[in-house]
């Protein structure tokens, strides 16, 4: 990932904060933001979609995958559009032979899904974010998603899973390809 757009951006944000009387929150929100971005070092491989593209056919994903040394797998007979790219951290949900979504998953907790969603923010814009929290049983989940959409209408969730204490992270690419009903 080229680190100089986001430079360049941290730049800009310094002087105009250190050029105008702002006042010293505002510079040390600047100051905030130059250190998160430097810390995107998690961020850089979420982009990694390890050749799978969005709208690409199911027989262009398996090819992907064989020319890789990968293979697709259900993820399980009930649910038959969702697909384990084996050997990667990666998932295909296929509707109308077409890849509609592409969910990268990795390790990581409150500090990297910042370090994601403020990278995000900077490309995208503001995000809508949502915050669940409940039992299940003896234990706790709780998820922060913050959901962005580009100019053509295909979103990028990125959400932090905490199951009992241990987080996750998860990036899903989603195309803006319905799916037709069940039936």
């Amino acid at each position: 990932m080229d680190l100089k757009p986001l430079e360049e951006l941290f730049e800009r944000r310094v002087n105009h904060c250190c050029n105008r009387e702002v006042g010293m929150r505002n510079l040390w929100m600047c100051v905030l933001a130059g250190i998160m971005l430097t810390s995107v070092g998690p961020a850089k491989a979420a982009d990694d979609l390890k050749g799978f593209e969005l709208d690409s056919s199911f027989d262009e994903a398996q090819r992907n995958a064989g020319v890789n040394g990968w293979s697709l797998q259900p993820l399980s007979s009930e649910l038959p559009h969702q697909w384990v790219v084996r050997d990667t951290n990666l998932r295909l949900f296929v509707c109308e032979d077409r890849v509609a979504s592409i969910l990268t998953l990795q390790s990581g907790g409150l500090d990297d899904f910042a370090a994601l969603v403020m990278q995000r923010q900077i490309e995208m814009g503001d995000p809508r974010t949502q915050i669940v929290s409940f039992m299940a049983g003896p234990k706790r989940i709780s998820t922060i998603t913050s959901r962005f959409s580009d100019a053509v209408g295909r979103e990028i969730s990125v959400q932090l899973t905490s199951i009992a204490g241990a987080p996750s992270i998860s990036t899903n690419y989603a195309s803006n390809t319905r799916c037709p009903e069940e039936k």
